[in-house]
């Protein structure tokens, strides 16, 4: 199976979940990237079967989780995911700086 990852979705050209990235989130410590569901669709499951998926949605006391893929280095789809995630995160620090610029400029206009 050939699994694409893309800043904003995973998709394998049948399947496509809406997601966002985090890198090196887990408890132990270890490098890891973790890919998490944007929507409650079960998409994501369906993309990655098996012991990396992990949804802890509990109806008898009304917990949903959108889902969860956790790759460390090792798996199958760590350097690609890897990649990718670390692309994600530039990207938005760019825009986060972007966006602090913008506002910075504007602060003169408003002091006089």
């Amino acid at each position: 199976m050939t699994i694409k990852f893309r800043r904003y979705f995973v998709t394998d050209g049948a399947v496509k979940a809406r997601v966002w990235y985090s890198i090196d989130n887990h408890v132990s410590g270890e490098p890891c990237v973790t890919i998490y569901a944007k929507d409650y669709t079960g998409e994501l499951g369906k993309l990655f079967q098996g012991p990396a998926y992990q949804n802890d949605t509990d109806l008898m006391t009304d917990y949903f989780d959108k889902g969860r893929v956790r790759f460390f280095p090792g798996d199958e789809w760590y350097s690609t995911a890897r990649i990718v995630a670390e692309m994600a995160k530039e990207a938005q620090v760019r825009r986060i700086q972007k966006l602090h610029t913008k506002r910075a400029s504007t602060v003169g206009l408003w002091s006089s």
